[in-house]
């Protein structure tokens, strides 16, 4: 009985390490809302707000573009990022993103729609770590870590539009280079950093689906943005995000 017991107290034991752990994981890569246009021609411009989550983060995206020829555009996206508890554990992460691009858009018959948009940007992370001591039963202060990077991407898509319909698939490439890691950990715990120090440039293969639909300026936007790691499958990161938002066309004559 008395080994059935300490048996059945380490396997609880195990499992709220294991619950713990889980809940506790940092991430440094988060795929952020893909932009895609699908502008019909010169002087059309776009804005849209997006509000997306994965398993450990929640995002906000504030997008928007312009056409400033038949065939050439630009863009610009903003994304701020958080995760895990601030108010209790102390074992939360924030970030933030800013990208601007340019590119090329074509109209294949009276429905479909080519873009190709490569731009670059950067961004900065805080995170502050805590652990779970059993002891004490309770989670301990473990320091902080500082990070920033750049970013270049590629984008392709094909868009389809059907009256006040349109849906699209991309395919983004992204180069993200880790410049600044500081971190001030307390003890002898690396919490992932230890795999951006030794690979500080990764590479990101990320297809996504968006549909949106509603009135001529006003829509509704759903994107389901995948993330795989081409560099490095250690890397602690989101491998996907779903967002949800509103996508306002401004239509001709924005100048």
């Amino acid at each position: 009985m008395n080994k059935l017991n300490s048996f059945i107290k380490r396997f609880v034991l195990f499992v709220l390490f294991c619950i713990i752990s889980l809940g506790c994981a940092h991430y440094y890569y988060t795929p952020n809302v893909q932009n895609i246009p699908l502008f019909n021609g010169k002087e059309e411009g776009i804005m849209s707000l997006s509000m997306g989550g994965a398993m450990e983060i929640t995002a906000i995206d504030a997008q928007a573009a312009m056409s400033l020829t038949d065939h050439v555009a630009l863009m610009a996206n903003y994304a701020l990022v958080t995760g895990g508890n601030h108010s209790t554990d102390r074992n939360w992460g924030n970030g933030s993103l800013f990208e601007g691009g340019m590119g090329y858009f074509r109209n294949i018959g009276q429905s479909f729609v080519f873009e190709l948009y490569g731009g670059a940007g950067g961004g900065s992370e805080h995170h502050q770590y805590s652990y779970y001591d059993f002891g004490y039963l309770k989670n301990i202060y473990d320091g902080t870590a500082d990070i920033s990077f750049s970013r270049l991407f590629l984008q392709p898509s094909v868009g389809c539009s059907y009256k006040w319909l349109e849906g699209a698939f991309s395919m983004r490439l992204c180069r993200m280079a880790f410049n600044r890691i500081d971190d001030h950990i307390i003890s002898s715990g690396t919490y992932g950093l230890d795999v951006l120090e030794n690979n500080k440039y990764q590479f990101f293969l990320e297809p996504a689906f968006t549909l949106r639909g509603g009135g001529k300026e006003l829509r509704l936007q759903v994107q389901y943005v995948f993330s795989e790691n081409l560099t490095s499958h250690y890397m602690q990161s989101e491998k996907g995000m779903i967002s949800f938002g509103l996508y306002l066309s401004l239509g001709k004559k924005i100048f």
